[in-house]
């Protein structure tokens, strides 16, 4: 329908806009566009005629704090509210109001949700919707709304804001199937999604404690709790899930026929799944967790969800699809909880063709993705091997392209995407086609087994365990057809005598073709057998077979693999708390040289075990492995050993870094290629990998490649393998590094863990004259603090008064610039020192035993306060101890003058001297610096000098870990650097010091002429840093010689 009159009459329109200086005048421009660009479709027109005479209308029942009152929309028709404005930038917030108000007004009037909200000046256009928490668990409550969408018209965007109009006022046109459509569509705050999942609630409460849905909450709960250590089930997720895995099988059946009206025979065998087989698809559809829905009792009462699906569904056109679609409504709709602790993080397209374009591809390879996520990769897959042989079958295709995932919700949605990749190729082919995308753990079976890698598996069927023996994994198809059999044989002897093993062995013998099978074997399908019959017989049979058919599939897949490609779950060593499940993993690191050091085994993560579980396990003799991983593998003490090519069997090939890639994902990341060696270490060589440094900022993360093309630049580059002292990166640089050690190195240590910060910062609330000393004082818990908490913690508030002994200063980041120590903050901490100035830590009982009872009345708030609120890992610890963690804070010397601190986290170490002479009260370190003692002030100009020098922060930023704002994460990484013992005598010691000294002196002028109240520290930071530039070259130039023997 789209022409170019009427772009040109939507042109005409922009520039009569500027000249409407009243709302009522822009409305009527508005609608005489839609006249002349709509005015051959009838339909249309009984719209444009709703919308003029829906103006004003009356919305009772609009919910106040007092009451309800009655109001008047611009224009409601139908399901659309326009509330229309002179102007948004100056009115904007205005009209959300008003939309709030009428929607909540319809709600309270006992309207189902079904509106489209729109503010507009009728050049700019906001598309609001309410959350579905609001609606489903809050209903007596007003609901707030949020943005969703939004257009600003402008002569360069005009062909597409007749799409834009159409899709939310009159759907004259098919919807093109993206990623950002189908998520405003079918996402968290759209229509279809709130009706549906409030009628799925309303039937889930009725049914829920009917045995086929308990089993499958619970082994739907079990499966993800075992296979990563912790899942915090609910209701809620489970019918997300359950929504999405509907959503799906809808959204694959329009996309494969095209058909505009399902009758209920047609609803019921997509749902059950039975339909697709008539498509030559065997197994889109397994009766996996999610198949509840589709029992006669639940089918019947969510039909009109199912309804309101199709309904959406067929307004899209689904015949190119050219992205991943799902992966966005798949994960705003998994829980940020349960995203977490699952270690997703969904790769954009752009950047799986960019890796899928840097391999090899031949029209027989195989591919694998063992964490494959909503199918992202294996979708760029298909779509290359396509592209690159054209004439290649369905079966040829989903032959060679294997995906694995734990997730359950995963499992469908790959197989959704790869049937919207390959759904022309499928309607042709004369073979039925299997989509090999199974439910797993890559890394082990979810249940734990006796032994991974003995003879004899533990396999629990409805919380049972049967022990079977392993050989029954050495043919998949066999097994398949095994399992097939055990729960056939089930069906028909369900509650009947249970066959014995002399009849089981004929029985199997005749049904199970082309495979020799042991009496282990047969004894191990018995047990099988006899797991299957009775959980029928509980009536909690519906996955079981699923299960069993998926769970041991990685088994079967051993050096099969061309490539493997993927981004594995970004998950550490302690996110699982299953301890079987941290055994096992313990076991595979160190089957694959992965382990690091004790302290570093917690933040092990588990894409480094998959890397080297992937090579070795699924790898042909020259298979070839891609992962996107966290930028930690470049950095991370815990993965030397994968960068120093210890990891059994993996050759590093090239590396590509994606910092500098905005907005992409939570924390920066970095993507590996590998190759399987028969050579068990593979160090890199001195002339390094090839690999990519990757810069560029984009709209959105979710990108096509297509998108991306003059945003993003890839620029080719050598990466090498880099030491200091025990520390390793990869790096750019191939710069000399010094083995000398660093005087200072030991003498440095972590201030104390002063949190949560709500307990212990305060703000004197009164005036005083003369010393601080031995007073009563009131305070409260400083409200600078309390704005930058975190739960539980973060609203805690108090206020009390106090002894001032007890008063301390302290520093946390924000207080410690180059060379200046700014605006020390005040701690009250439950500590006193002994006559040999030793600290000595008390509770709130000991101090009252000391006569302080003011002050202990506050730190009996904060033990009752820490023990209510209080973490499961800190369940034994007490507050005073939790303050005291590793002795950071009794061990430090208050009776020492001169204290050196740097900052533990920040782009550079910023590091200034605290006097402690020129305070007022005592000074603490906290745990956000690093402090040591000076034995004079020399020395500590000399130390500072080289803590804040260019070179010594240049040096480490190859050790330094990556995040969203750049390098971070000092700690004793600068203490890496060769530095001497200050030597009074040395006159390019005393140098460095001389200018240590002039830039305190510099740093303390800018800061009292130029601070205020509401500074911002990092850009104090880099005004400083530019005022003392040239004193730091200086300093540069007197340490080159000792940090890097002389060569820069």
């Amino acid at each position: 329908m789209y022409n170019q009159k009427i772009e040109i009459e939507i042109v005409e329109y922009i520039n009569n806009l500027r000249s409407a200086n009243s709302e009522s005048s822009r409305k009527e421009l508005f609608l005489s566009l839609l006249n002349r660009i709509f005015f051959k479709d009838d339909s249309v027109k009984k719209i444009i005629n709703s919308i003029n005479l829906g103006a004003e209308k009356t919305i009772f029942n609009i919910p106040k704090r007092n009451g309800l009152k009655t109001g008047f929309a611009d224009t409601q028709y139908n399901s659309v509210i326009i509330e229309f404005e002179r102007d948004l930038n100056k009115t904007g917030e205005h009209a959300k109001v008003q939309l709030t108000e009428y929607l909540n007004g319809n709600w309270q009037s006992g309207e189902n949700y079904n509106f489209t909200l729109i503010a507009t000046d009728c050049e700019r256009w906001i598309i609001y919707a309410p959350a579905y928490e609001d609606f489903l668990y809050r209903k007596n409550e007003p609901a707030e709304i949020y943005e969703i969408d939004s257009f600003s018209l402008t002569e360069e965007n005009a062909d597409d804001f007749f799409f834009f109009i159409d899709k939310y006022l009159f759907k004259t046109e098919k919807i093109k199937a993206t990623l950002e459509n189908i998520k405003t569509e079918f996402g968290e705050r759209s229509q279809v999604f709130i009706n549906a999942l409030d009628i799925f609630k309303k039937h889930y409460t009725a049914v829920k404690q009917t045995p086929e849905i308990q089993n499958s909450y619970e082994q739907w709960h079990k499966f993800l709790s075992i296979a990563y250590g912790s899942f915090q089930a609910t209701d809620e997720i489970f019918l997300i899930h359950s929504y999405l895995s509907v959503f799906s099988k809808i959204l694959a059946y329009i996309a494969l026929s095209a058909d505009e009206f399902i009758d209920e025979k047609q609803l019921k065998g997509i749902i059950k799944g039975d339909i697709f087989s008539n498509y030559n698809i065997r197994n889109f559809i397994d009766n996996d967790f999610y198949y509840w829905v589709s029992e006669k009792s639940s089918f019947d009462a969510l039909k009109s969800a199912f309804r309101i699906m199709i309904q959406k569904c067929a307004e899209f056109d689904f015949s190119d699809v050219s992205e991943d679609i799902l992966k966005g409504v798949y994960q705003e709709l998994i829980d940020i909880e349960t995203r977490h602790s699952l270690g997703e993080y969904y790769t954009p397209d752009w950047l799986c063709d960019k890796i899928i374009d840097e391999i090899d591809i031949k029209e027989n390879s195989a591919a694998l993705d063992p964490a494959c996520g909503s199918g992202s990769f294996l979708r760029a897959y298909i779509n290359k091997i396509v592209s690159l042989f054209p004439k290649v079958s369905a079966n040829e295709i989903l032959n060679n392209v294997v995906g694995i995932d734990i997730h359950p919700l995963s499992v469908q949605i790959s197989k959704t995407n790869l049937l919207l990749s390959l759904h022309k190729k499928i309607k042709a082919s004369k073979q039925p086609v299997f989509l090999r995308v199974y439910l797993a753990n890559t890394l082990l079976a979810p249940e734990g087994t006796v032994d991974l890698f003995g003879s004899q598996f533990n396999l629990t069927i409805d919380n049972k365990i049967y022990s079977i023996h392993d050989s029954v994994f050495e043919n998949a198809s066999a097994f398949d057809a095994a399992v097939h059999f055990c729960d056939s044989l089930a069906d028909i002897t369900k509650n009947k005598e249970t066959e014995e093993e002399e009849n089981f062995n004929k029985n199997f013998g005749k049904n199970i073709y082309n495979f020799k099978y042991s009496q282990d074997i047969i004894d191990s399908f018995h047990k099988i057998y006899c797991g299957l019959k009775e959980a029928k017989e509980k009536g909690k049979d519906s996955i079981w077979k699923f299960i069993l058919q998926n769970l041991y599939k990685p088994v079967f897949l051993k050096e099969k693999f061309d490539f493997v490609i993927g981004n594995p779950p970004w998950l550490t060593y302690s996110d699982v708390t299953n301890a079987d499940y941290q055994t096992q993993l313990k076991k595979l690191s160190d089957k694959y040289n992965l382990l690091p050091s004790i302290a570093n085994m917690p933040h092990l993560e588990i894409a480094a075990i998959f890397l080297a579980h992937s090579v070795s396990y699924f790898l042909n003799e020259n298979g070839r492995l891609a992962f996107v991983l966290p930028r930690s593998f470049l950095t991370a003490d815990h993965h030397h050993n994968t960068r120093a090519g210890k990891t059994k069997n993996v050759k590093l090939t090239e590396l590509w870094d994606l910092k500098e890639v905005k907005p992409l994902f939570k924390v920066p990341c970095c993507v590996l290629f590998a190759e399987k060696s028969e050579i068990e270490n593979n160090p890199l060589s001195d002339k390094g990998i090839k690999g990519l440094n990757i810069q560029g900022r984009i709209r959105i993360p979710f990108l096509k490649t297509v998108d991306i093309k003059s945003s993003i630049n890839f620029s080719k580059t050598q990466w090498y393998f880099i030491s200091m002292q025990k520390r390793s990166a990869f790096s750019n640089d191939n710069i000399y590094r010094s083995v000398r050690p660093n005087y200072y190195k030991n003498k440095f240590k972590q201030g104390a863990t002063i949190v949560p910060r709500n307990f212990y910062f305060v703000n004197i609330l009164q005036d005083y004259n003369g010393d601080i000393h031995d007073r009563k004082l009131f305070v409260e818990t400083s409200k600078d603090f309390i704005k930058d908490g975190k739960k539980p913690w973060k609203d805690l508030y108090f206020r009390h008064t106090i002894d001032s002994n007890f008063l301390f200063s302290t520093a946390v980041a924000k207080n410690v610039a180059p060379f200046i120590l700014i605006n020390p903050p005040v701690a009250l901490l439950p500590v006193i020192a002994d006559e040999q100035n030793q600290i000595k830590l008390l509770d709130w009982n000991g101090i009252k035993n000391e006569g302080f009872i003011d002050t202990a009345f506050w730190f009996k708030w904060v033990e009752e306060e820490w023990e209510k609120h209080k973490t499961q890992n800190n369940k034994n610890i007490s507050a005073v101890d939790y303050l005291n963690w590793q002795n950071k804070l009794t061990t430090q010397y208050i009776s020492a003058r001169y204290l050196v601190l740097y900052t533990a986290s920040a782009k550079d170490a910023n590091a200034c001297i605290v006097d402690r002479k020129k305070l007022d009260l005592k000074f603490i370190v906290e745990s956000k610096c690093y402090w040591a003692t000076a034995e004079n002030l020399k020395e500590a100009y000399y130390l500072t000098a080289f803590l804040n020098s260019n070179i010594a922060n240049k040096l480490i930023k190859s050790f330094q870990t990556v995040g969203l704002f750049g390098p971070r994460d000092i700690h004793k990484k600068i203490l890496e650097i060769p530095l001497e013992k200050f030597n009074a005598s040395n006159a390019k010691h005393n140098k460095i010091s001389e200018f240590g000294k002039i830039c305190s002196a510099k740093s303390e002028k800018y800061i009292s002429k130029n601070l205020d109240s509401n500074y911002n520290i990092g850009k104090v930071r880099l005004e400083i840093r530019k005022l003392l530039s040239d004193e730091l070259n200086q300093i540069d130039d007197l340490l080159l010689e000792i940090v890097s023997n002389g060569k820069k």
